[in-house]
């Protein structure tokens, strides 16, 4: 682990000491399972594209000249063609 250190409000302390109280935590360990559950909720989706909006992107876009040859590696970061 790494150890941090960080200021709050004396409100949000009051509040997670008395939730780590609750649970017999500790405040660390109170704010490592808030983080973490936050942090997993938070987590950007990538979102899938199609194969023609990439394609006319690479036409209006001037592209790459060996497209054709190596779709893959510009589709899909395959830089062996596999």
């Amino acid at each position: 682990m790494i150890r941090t250190q960080i200021s709050l409000p004396e409100s949000t302390y009051e509040e997670l000491k008395s939730l780590a109280q609750e649970e017999s935590k500790s405040i660390a360990a109170k704010i490592r399972e808030v983080l973490g559950q936050r942090l997993k909720t938070d987590k950007p989706k990538k979102k899938k594209r199609h194969f023609l909006e990439l394609l006319s992107e690479l036409k209006f876009k001037g592209g790459p000249k060996d497209g054709s040859v190596n779709h893959d590696k510009y589709l899909y970061n395959n830089p062996h063609n596999l």
